[in-house]
């Protein structure tokens, strides 16, 4: 079997696991008792630790609401921006998650019952309406804050193959991330690409559109003679 065909089956699995799980995200808030998505996303940064942001790629019901999202605006022909720098600093980011955090023991310490994931879907589809969904992926995302730390020790994400990596481009045109950084590889004519794990969603989109198949996932970072750019890879992320 081709490695492409066996991406696009990949993709075909991952979008049966994220409709099953966002049922499963509305089961919970049509009942009233969407906290107990919590218990699912502790698995999500438990499994981060060996197998990186999985969650995010193919569990978070956040992430599959972007889905219809980001094919009309492809279709369309429509990029979205990225707000100012300042907008995306580390100290936006911990704000977000601290905030989050205060109003889940705020709604324990009061006794009341506020759907704040529920919310927190609807106000991260409405961003994502009109900036870039990188800036909720990468700064915004309290989730995303917490799995970018526990996917720090990860063994397994996706790489690129320096030796094979021709340097087009395509992976980073399709990356909702910016998790694809360049490096000099020997003096080579095209910059190889790697990923920073710590940002990548494992959506396998890079793999799926490389035209040469240096993308996979396995037993990550950088593979080939300039294995050693891992380390700038995770200073980008």
């Amino acid at each position: 079997m081709r490695k492409h065909d066996h991406y696009t089956k990949t993709q075909r699995r991952r979008t049966i696991v994220e409709i099953l799980f966002f049922a499963l995200f509305a089961g919970l808030s049509v009942a009233g008792v969407v906290q107990l998505w919590l218990a699912v996303f502790a698995v999500g940064v438990l499994s981060a630790l060996r197998w990186a942001r999985l969650y995010c790629g193919w569990v978070c019901p956040i992430n599959t609401a972007f889905r219809p999202l980001r094919r009309l605006y492809d279709k369309l022909g429509i990029r979205r921006p990225m707000p100012g720098r300042w907008l995306q600093g580390a100290w936006l980011r911990y704000l977000v998650l601290a905030a989050f955090v205060a109003t889940a023991v705020a709604q324990q310490l009061l006794g009341v019952t506020v759907p704040i994931l529920t919310a927190l879907t609807v106000f991260a589809v409405l961003i994502t309406l009109v900036f870039d969904e990188q800036w909720w992926h990468a700064t915004l995302c309290p989730f995303g804050t917490v799995l970018h730390h526990a996917s720090r020790s990860a063994t397994r994400s996706m790489a690129i193959d320096t030796d094979t990596c021709i340097g087009c481009g395509k992976c980073d045109t399709v990356c909702p991330t910016d998790a694809i950084f360049h490096h000099d590889a020997d003096g080579r004519k095209k910059p190889a690409r790697g990923i920073a794990a710590r940002r990548c969603l494992v959506c396998f989109r890079c793999a799926e559109v490389c035209p040469v198949n240096a993308v996979w996932y396995g037993a990550g970072g950088v593979t080939g003679t300039s294995a050693k750019a891992t380390v700038a890879g995770q200073a980008h992320a």
